[in-house]
């Protein structure tokens, strides 16, 4: 069963319109461009995109596309961010859950520790 729903999953085409990384990678993508003294309408060019001046800068990018520029830019920084397991997610509203009693449980010799999967720093007794 676990196979089948494996195979389910891995067949599904990705929406690049829900993953995608936050459009302030594009300032890193500028530094890089400038840096190297590419311009913006070729960097276009090589993307096989449009050139439509800033437009492009005003949304977030897909991972496909942010791989396609890193490997045009040969960045490493650019590769990690668009092949990482970060799923961005815009926060949108913060809500008291009201106060709540806490417990801490020490693990010696260890600064932080995975709970429910998220690494967490331990606090100090």
């Amino acid at each position: 069963m676990a196979r089948g729903v494996l195979a389910e999953l891995l067949s599904l085409a990705p929406n690049v319109n829900v993953d995608t990384i936050p459009l302030e990678i594009w300032f890193r993508v500028r530094e890089i461009l400038a840096s190297n003294g590419v311009s913006h309408r070729a960097f276009a060019a090589a993307m096989n995109i449009k050139f439509c001046g800033s437009t492009l800068w005003k949304h977030g990018v897909s991972r496909s596309r942010l791989v396609k520029v890193a490997e045009f830019l040969d960045d490493d920084g650019l590769r990690v961010l668009a092949t990482s397991d970060v799923f961005w997610d815009r926060v949108v509203d913060i809500v008291s859950g009201g106060t709540q009693e806490v417990f801490t449980c020490p693990v010696l010799g260890a600064d932080n520790v995975v709970v429910d999967g998220v690494v967490v720093r331990q606090g100090r007794q």
